[in-house]
């Protein structure tokens, strides 16, 4: 009898520590690893005029870092979401640019379908085509191609195909959010790829007050509190980006599986390649 309970105690003993590392070891191989090396830091002089285009609003905490650093430069700040529409998400980041200082005629929200077809597609292009046409940007940031959302993934082809059609000299530039590049959770990482890094080291107190404006999405608290309590203080202070890559968008963003795919409600929707590739492909057989 002795003896059987001693095997039942090492069996569960072995079980709790298999189920506590396991989580462990994944946030250590996710997240443990430094920030790429920055190769290009950002000059501290005007900006005049910079965009930021996001899908959905809550992703501008991929890149609240860089617009803070030009808001202090005095640089007008313009931000765009590409799914917009939804009421109580449109007021949230509203709320939350206020205050950072963007007043609420430099947002703009689009309504063009939800890009998921072609035709909401070509919406948003011509929506950004023009807005690129009618006012100069010396710098735009979009929401990396990385495989995370296919809504992120198309609008940073809609920004690079808006950019081609207007002729617009502004320097464009892409952020992460989440992918699953080397079979890693990258959180707010870039994919790898040879290219330039650009990034910043942000002081506790801008960290702090980037951590609270989570505060102004209530609706995306289960993401938010992910951000909060999860995401590794290094990570949340070194926020990058780099000059938007030449992507072929015919294919995946990097090998192995994608963060969308890995999603079982996606997946289950559509497939990546129907998602994202498809709708591409049905777009260019329209010009």
């Amino acid at each position: 009898m002795l003896m059987a309970m001693q095997r039942l105690l090492r069996s569960t003993t072995i079980i709790l520590v298999v189920v506590l590392a396991l989580p462990a070891a994944t946030w250590l191989w996710s997240f443990g690893g430094p920030q790429p090396e920055v190769t290009v830091p950002p000059e501290n002089k005007l900006v005049p005029r910079a965009l930021f285009v996001m899908a959905h609003p809550d992703d501008e905490f991929g890149v609240f870092g860089r617009m803070l650093h030009l808001q202090d430069l005095n640089t007008e700040i313009w931000c765009a979401w590409t799914i917009g529409g939804n009421h109580k998400r449109d007021l949230e980041a509203k709320s939350a640019m206020r205050d950072i200082g963007i007043p609420d005629e430099r947002l703009l929200f689009l309504s063009t379908g939800g890009l998921g077809d072609a035709a909401s597609l070509a919406k948003t292009i011509e929506a950004l085509r023009e807005l690129l046409a009618t006012r100069h940007f010396e710098e735009v940031y979009v929401v990396a191609y990385e495989g995370g959302h296919f809504q992120h993934d198309l609008t940073n082809f809609a920004v690079a195909q808006a950019a081609k059609l207007s002729g617009t000299s502004s320097r464009l530039y892409e952020f992460p959010l989440y992918n699953l590049c080397g079979l890693r959770v990258n959180a707010f990482r870039l994919t790898s790829r040879p290219s330039p890094v650009c990034g910043l080291t942000l002081a506790p107190d801008r960290v702090r007050f980037i951590r609270a404006l989570a505060n102004h999405y209530p609706s995306q608290r289960h993401i938010t509190e992910g951000f909060l309590r999860f995401m590794p203080y290094a990570r949340q202070c070194q926020p990058r980006w780099r000059p938007l890559p030449a992507w072929d968008y015919t294919k995946p963003p990097h090998h192995g599986l994608l963060w969308h795919d890995a999603n079982p409600r996606q997946r289950l929707k559509r497939s990546y390649r129907e998602s994202m590739i498809n709708v591409i492909k049905t777009y260019s057989e329209t010009l």
